[in-house]
């Protein structure tokens, strides 16, 4: 018999066990997921952050110098510099620095390159794979 108040128009239902186990990962996992939404790590970079190496044992802005005129790729990270947070928390804020000669570069593109050094997303978007395994035989640092 289930337990009721017909007065005020309610009764208790049982549920079932699969809606309990479902009711159960809700209430566990929806913390997870609202705190993933603010962590600082994972925000996107903005306009003003620095950029630190890959791998780098500091936090250390990169300079100009930092990026070889060989060709090599040199993968960053963005940094708050407010903070000095590094937003490593996401794959999607990879950047991938490149010099290049600036001679050789468009006029568009050779107005936004700090002395030859272009700066692009390290994840193709539309791949979702990491954009130095599309151009083979360039080295990476």
């Amino acid at each position: 018999m289930r337990p009721e108040n017909r007065e005020a128009g309610w009764y208790v239902r049982q549920i079932r066990r699969r809606a309990a186990i479902e009711l159960g990962l809700c209430l566990v996992l929806a913390p997870r997921v609202v705190c993933a939404q603010t962590d600082a790590k994972r925000e996107r970079p903005r306009e003003g952050d620095l950029l630190v190496a890959i791998g780098g044992t500091t936090t250390e802005p990169l300079r100009l110098d930092d990026v070889p005129t060989t060709g090599q790729l040199t993968m960053a990270w963005p940094l708050d510099p407010t903070d000095n947070t590094v937003r490593d928390g996401s794959r999607l804020n990879k950047v991938l620095l490149l010099r290049l000669d600036p001679e050789s570069l468009g006029p568009v593109t050779r107005d936004r390159a700090a002395e030859g050094v272009v700066a692009y997303s390290a994840i193709c978007t539309q791949r979702r794979v990491r954009s130095h395994r599309l151009a083979p035989g360039i080295a990476t640092s």
